[in-house]
């Protein structure tokens, strides 16, 4: 029994290190587009020469928003509705924990399955953005990866809730 205790902790500690990683992605490209965008208003009123594909560019960069959603959960910053949760004892909250993770586990994923099957799609037609020509499947790769992050987080919390439930 030391030994899985040992092993869930050093399993959950690369788990909140990888979502605080791809949390910090989010940040970054969060910031890399609002950069972007203030420099085309900028560069479109002063200088009236607006940066070519900024839409498009700023469009694909908000995949990186989905890579702040693993630490989201994590830290349990998601949104509850907690007028039935909260009457139950702390056993019954952990089982609707585990039943809402398995829920949400089993649509992420399919949207990660059906979001690498159009990656698959985009790279064997070749299917690239309309102005810039950026091919498409690198970005469903991001976001493939993206959502294996949030599955990760999620069978995290589903390993921590059974833990308190066997307590």
């Amino acid at each position: 029994m030391k030994v899985a205790t040992r092993i869930w902790k050093v399993a959950g500690k690369v788990v909140n290190w990888i979502c605080e990683v791809a949390n910090y992605g989010a940040i970054a490209g969060v910031a890399v587009m609002m950069l972007l965008t203030v420099a085309d208003v900028f560069m479109r009123f002063a200088l009236k020469s607006p940066i070519t594909g900024v839409t498009e560019i700023t469009e694909y960069m908000m995949i990186v928003l989905v890579l702040g959603m693993g630490l989201c959960a994590i830290l349990g910053r998601n949104i509850y509705v907690d007028l039935v949760i909260g009457r139950m004892s702390k056993r019954g909250q952990a089982v609707m924990d585990i039943v809402n993770q398995v829920i949400g586990l089993g649509a992420i994923s399919l949207l990660t399955w059906q979001t690498f099957a159009a990656g698959l799609y985009a790279r064997s037609y070749q299917v690239t953005s309309a102005m810039l020509q950026i091919p498409d499947f690198i970005f469903y790769v991001i976001f493939t990866l993206c959502y294996g992050v949030l599955g990760i987080a999620m069978i995290a919390l589903i390993v921590k809730d059974v833990g308190e439930i066997i307590k």
